[in-house]
């Protein structure tokens, strides 16, 4: 993506969402962050997006999709 495409989706994502946004680092690489209301929108997002885990903050804890494909979304160390 270049950097208004990646704007634009981060921007709609937040709006049907109702995501706060964060910048942070991941696995060795800089990143954009959302957080939502609920753990069950969460899950619904991570298997929505073939995310490889979520972070959980109420128990400082990252959670894996136990729905998450490999071959969709190969992450460093996979």
């Amino acid at each position: 993506y270049t950097a208004e495409e990646y704007d634009k989706l981060a921007h709609k994502f937040v709006k049907e969402n109702g995501a706060e946004v964060f910048v942070g680092v991941f696995d060795g690489e800089p990143e954009i962050s959302f957080k939502v209301k609920t753990i069950e929108q969460a899950e619904r997002l991570a298997v929505k997006y073939n995310q490889k885990s979520f972070w959980k903050n109420a128990e400082f804890e990252e959670w894996d999709n136990l729905h998450y494909d490999v071959k969709g979304n190969l992450m460093r160390g996979d």
